[in-house]
């Protein structure tokens, strides 16, 4: 990779995006405006998080150019303890940003609320710690 720290700084992306979305999340019950905004945060972290990995995965000499091969690589290196979650989030973001749909909404809600966020929390901390070193 020409640019070690470029996966530091997609990280510091992913942060900001990542703090709206806590925000939005800890809202109990969401207007459909707070479900696309949710959604649409959603995107974005996902977007940010596969990047953030490959560019980190590059620095450790893997070539990955499509978000599956950097989920798969990122569970075989224990840097995700869910692949068919986040295999699951990438078709999630791939539907909602071609479609609009109330019930792909509620669908795509209560993944986000009830699976994806757990899996991204803790991928967040655990690349936090990473961060820093």
């Amino acid at each position: 990779m020409d640019n070690p720290i470029r996966w530091k700084q997609r990280f510091e992306n992913f942060e900001r995006a990542y703090a709206q979305f806590v925000k939005i999340i800890d809202i109990p019950e969401l207007s459909d405006i707070e479900k696309m905004a949710l959604i649409q945060a959603f995107e974005f972290v996902f977007e940010l998080f596969w990047k953030t990995m490959r560019d980190y995965l590059e620095e450790e000499g893997f070539e990955l150019d499509s978000p599956k091969k950097v989920i798969r690589q990122a569970f075989q290196s224990q840097h995700v303890t869910n692949a068919e979650i986040w295999m699951e989030a990438l078709l999630k973001r791939n539907n909602t940003v071609h479609n609009y749909n109330p019930k792909i909404m509620e669908e795509t809600v209560a993944f986000i609320k009830e699976q994806f966020f757990p899996q991204v929390r803790d991928w967040y901390f655990a690349f936090k710690k990473e961060f820093k070193e």
